[in-house]
């Protein structure tokens, strides 16, 4: 444990023993664990839970500890968590069902904490974990901590590492968190990528008095022994798409509305509610969990009735619960497969539309534990449709699961499912609000773009065009025909050819200078199908190649005339396979070789669309692909038809996917819908649409307010000063204020984000010096403080229109010549002195160029552990305040004098490699108590030390010997007078982890 680490893990700790975990050291877990090392189960203690869980004998309980190990994946463990595991203990015995853990009874399991907890696996770098939660001896959590001035995502590096190192640490944990102290962010064990780690915003059912406390919500809600137990056997899910299998832990959201939903029921007192969830936020998933959950939880083997409107939401649906192997899934092909699924009583989960109940299905199952999701519930279930399905399960718990939920007069989502409490209709069961999931990073934020002031509708043409292409439900037939016949004049002015053309050069020029650069697609609403044809064709006039282009309608094929024929999906296909799209050497297809469905060609286009390698950058639609539709790649929609209310809502959250390089979806608004914001979403309040979709032009009015909020933290540094200067300046400032630097970072990720957005808009011309100047200093920062490579110049992390700038404002070759950073060798102090600078910056420069020695070795590296400990003493002293400016610089150059004398003289004293380790942590160990000379004798003693005990091939992976390697340490240590100080646990422990390490 590095030095600055040591308070944030016992903090964890100290607030875990709070939520009901019992701490114990290191030392006892270890002696627990002898002779199994190794591995990362404890087996004493699961034993001891098993007998107590099952009321089984030690013998057999060992049985099934030999079961557990032979287990061979993460998914096969958890399941069994979840259900228990089959065992028969003689050959005449049935099989009984044995509990692991007992998630609905928590309070009956052992919850043990313990800290820095280690698996001898034989690796170059065995895992040691900061912190592990035990369940049953079971290491379901666990935390690796990071000092404050450290990222969080140096905590993923070190989880990849353990992941290869100690692959059963990934089978039997289910969660992993990493954490600076301050933020927490929590992934499925086996997570690689810091985009799995997301942070858990709520404690629920808990509260906490300040909700900035990142690290004590996250611990709350998470590792609360019943959460912890509950999350491990219910919301984590093996997704399999494409052949890839990824483990998905479920969002803090998703945990409280599957539970929100298993408690109603349990509890009986109300039987519906709604859970509003925003688009994009995963409730497909929601309902997994939960229904998942429903089935296990004492109900008599319910029935989940999972209720959709659209068949697109079906196949959604269908391919979510199936992608999760989730068992007992049937999908009611038909009505009549639906009526005979419910008259044979059929358990386990049934996926159907609406549509398919009807009157003859009335009452035609009266259990009670029947419990029914309705998806999108705010469409059809107010109609005749709504009222067959409840007259078919008049028994049934209804849920509705909803994005868009409608308030006006004569439609109410919460009349239709929320339950009354003291008279009044609840509002929500569960909320998730836009603002929240943009805040969460579950979507990102979705801003319109005004085109129509030039081609918009306006006045009382926008106003009969909501009426026009609103539902015609419910409406007299003269009121039908009144707006059909608006609709038809509407759509005539949409169509005019000098408009269509104008406005699809827009759309040419809008692809190509701003959303193709940056790697995204887009998506053309047009007013209907003929529209659709038109607009194909006019952006190929302006530029666009015909497969970079995708029309998706509904054919009729006794209607339609030849134009509408030739954007057919099946006739585009067609056209790409004769053109030899994504084939780099065409060869001309027989007459019908290229011929497919209708159904198969859409598929394949829309699948092209959603590849990045596809050329298809552009989606041509006007009533398909709006809801139900996820392609994260998709940033843009060209907006051309007058949508509103829950349609309009739908259509533009498309854009709200997240995406690698994407921090917002953009709406261009031909249509000027979003000119009168009130009356579009009208059905909605004020609070249920906060931040659903965002003005962009407020995002030109903060681009400059961005810039200046970031460059006002870099207030003080003086004029005049040359490259390097100002580089050491950065450093020394951020180094300084931790606080201060993670406020820059945010802040200019912020104005990078409106930059990306906004380029090339000329708008953007006046406030560039100042963009340059703040992309400049970021750049300066992060070479001196070393941050990414050892330039800390890693154009990657820039977005495409900003790395341009960088490039011109910075030039790496300037950066090395004008402002070099060194790595410690024996000229490091020398070309410090020489470029000068104040004390306190030259101390900066020491400690960012051996933090990053320290990243580059790895922090489970001894000596490196080693380097950083004689820092944060240094740090120590400059805090306390206890030396001169002058004394606190020499004894950071003295520092790294020696650390750059002992790799250049391990040789000239004769020191193989693991003999230089053994000085290194023994160096960190002893601090100024132990002499040169001294410090070089035990290295080479504890080298011969080694030799003696493992002088054959394998021994790295026998206990007996690493056993034996610190009995004889531990006996030389104490023959030394002067290196009796130097006997502990964790000493020893560095000199065996060097002894494994070095020579691998």
């Amino acid at each position: 444990m590095i030095g600055r680490e040591a308070p944030i893990q016992a903090k964890i700790v100290d607030y875990l023993q709070t939520l009901g975990w019992h701490y114990k050291s290191r030392q006892q877990i270890a002696s627990m664990r002898a002779g199994r090392m190794g591995e990362a189960l404890v087996e004493p203690l699961l034993v001891d839970s098993l007998c107590k869980l099952n009321g089984i004998s030690e013998q057999a309980a060992l049985q099934v500890v030999e079961r557990l190990r032979r287990v061979v994946d993460s998914e096969s463990f958890l399941e069994i968590l979840r259900d228990g595991i089959s065992v028969s203990f003689r050959a005449d015995e049935k099989a009984r069902r044995l509990i692991v853990v007992d998630w609905q009874n928590p309070e009956l399991n052992t919850f043990i904490v313990t800290t820095e907890y280690e698996l001898r696996t034989g690796a170059l770098r065995e895992p040691r974990l900061d912190v592990v939660c035990l369940v049953n001896g079971i290491p379901l959590g666990l935390v690796e901590t990071k000092a404050a001035t450290v990222s969080w995502k140096k905590a993923v590096g070190d989880f990849q590492q353990y992941w290869t190192d100690a692959p059963e640490l990934e089978r039997f944990a289910a969660v992993c968190v990493a954490t600076n102290g301050f933020t927490f962010r929590c992934a499925p064990s086996g997570a690689l990528k810091a985009s799995q780690y997301a942070e858990w915003k709520d404690p629920w059912p808990h509260t906490v008095a300040d909700e900035t406390r990142d690290l004590e919500i996250g611990l709350l809600g998470v590792f609360n022994p019943g959460h912890l137990v509950d999350i491990a056997a219910n919301f984590l899910v093996f997704e399999t798409r494409k052949g890839a299998t990824t483990k998905k832990l479920a969002r803090y959201q998703q945990f409280r509305a599957a539970n929100k939903i298993v408690q109603r029921v349990l509890d009986g007192t109300h039987n519906r509610g709604i859970v509003w969830h925003t688009q994009g936020s995963g409730k497909s998933l929601t309902m997994l969990f939960a229904a998942r959950k429903l089935r296990n939880v004492g109900l008599g083997n319910p029935t989940v009735l999972i209720v959709i409107d659209r068949v697109d939401l079906d196949d959604q649906i269908n391919e979510t619960f199936s992608a999760a192997s989730f068992r007992g899934v049937v999908r009611a092909e038909t009505r009549s497969g639906l009526h005979n699924l419910l008259t044979s009583d059929r358990r386990g989960v049934i996926i159907t539309t609406v549509e398919k109940f009807d009157e003859s299905m009335h009452e035609l199952v009266t259990r009670e534990n029947v419990i029914v999701f309705v998806d999108e519930a705010h469409r059809t279930q107010e109609g005749l449709f709504g009222i067959r399905m409840r007259a078919a399960l008049p028994k049934a718990k209804l849920f509705a699961f909803t994005g868009t939920p409608i308030e006006t007069q004569d439609r109410s989502t919460r009349r239709a499912f929320s339950p009354e409490i003291n008279g009044i209709y609840e509002e929500y069961l569960d909320v998730y609000s836009p603002r929240q999931a943009v805040e969460d990073g579950a979507t990102v934020e979705v801003r319109y773009e005004y085109r129509g002031d030039d081609w918009g509708f306006d006045g009382d043409e926008l106003n009969a065009a909501f009426e026009a292409f609103a539902e015609l439900e419910g409406l007299t037939d003269s009121e039908q025909e009144r707006i059909k016949a608006d609709a038809a004049r509407l759509s005539v002015v949409a169509k005019a050819p000098e408009r269509v053309d104008a406005i699809a050069e827009d759309i040419a020029a809008y692809l190509r200078k701003r959303t193709e650069p940056q790697g995204f697609k887009a998506q053309l609403v047009a007013i209907d199908r003929e529209a659709c044809t038109l607009y194909a064709d006019a952006l190929i006039r302006h530029g666009l190649h015909p497969e970079e282009l995708a029309v998706i309608y509904t054919r009729d094929p006794k209607g339609d005339t030849k134009n509408y024929r030739r954007w057919y999906a099946s006739e585009q296909w067609r056209r790409h396979q004769a053109a030899g799209v994504g084939s780099p050497n065409p060869v001309p297809p027989s007459p019908r070789q290229h011929d497919i469905s209708e159904s198969q060609a859409k598929r394949k286009l829309i699948e092209g669309f959603k590849s990045p390698s596809s050329p298809v950058k552009v989606l041509i639609v006007c009533d398909m692909l709006l809801t139900g539709f996820d392609a994260p790649i998709e940033q843009v929609m060209f907006l051309d038809k007058p949508l509103r209310g829950a349609k309009l809502l739908q259509a533009v959250m498309r854009t709200n996917r997240p995406y690698p390089g994407k921090d917002r979806g953009i709406v261009v608004d031909y249509a000027n819908v979003f000119s009168k914001l009130q009356q579009a979403f009208a059905e909605f309040s004020p609070n249920e649409i906060e931040l659903a979709v965002l003005d962009l032009t407020a995002l030109r009015a903060t681009f400059p307010v961005r810039i200046a909020e970031a460059l006002a933290l870099l207030a003080g540094m003086p004029d005049g000063l040359e490259e390097y200067e100002q580089m050491m300046w950065l450093v020394h400032r951020f180094n300084e204020d931790v606080d201060a630097a993670t406020v820059f970072e945010e802040r200019f990720r912020l104005a990078q984000s409106a930059y990306e957005a906004l380029a090339p808009d000329p708008l953007l011309a006046g406030h560039l010096a100042d963009y340059s100047r703040l992309v400049r200093m970021r750049a300066l920062w992060r070479h001196g403080a070393r941050l990414g490579d050892e330039d800390g110049y890693d154009l990657d992390e820039y977005r495409t229109h900003t790395r341009a700038l960088v490039q011109e404002a910075v030039s790496l070759e300037r950066l090395r010549r004008e402002a070099p950073v060194y790595r410690i060798d024996g000229n490091f102090v020398r070309n410090l002195q020489e470029r000068g600078g104040t004390p306190e910056e030259r101390i900066a420069a020491v400690e960012s160029a051996i933090e990053f020695e320290v990243r580059e070795r790895g922090e489970s590296d001894p000596i490196a552990r080693s380097l950083a400990e004689r820092l944060e003493r240094l740090r120590r002293k400059r805090q306390e305040s206890t030396q001169s400016t002058l004394e606190l610089l020499n004894n950071h150059l003295r520092l790294a004098d020696d650390w750059a004398t002992e790799r250049a003289g391990a040789a000239s004293h004769g020191l193989s490699e693991r003999a230089h380790g053994f000085v290194s942590v023994a160096r960190a160990a002893a601090g100024d108590e132990l002499s040169e000379s001294q410090l070089l004798d035990l290295a080479r003693r504890i080298d011969a030390v080694v030799t003696h005990n493992a002088s054959f091939p394998g021994w790295r992976d026998r206990d007996d010997v690493l056993r034996a390697i610190r009995r004889a340490t531990i006996n030389l240590l104490l023959s030394e007078p002067s290196a009796r100080k130097l006997v502990s646990t964790s000493f020893v422990d560095d000199v065996v982890a060097v002894a494994v390490a070095v020579g691998r």
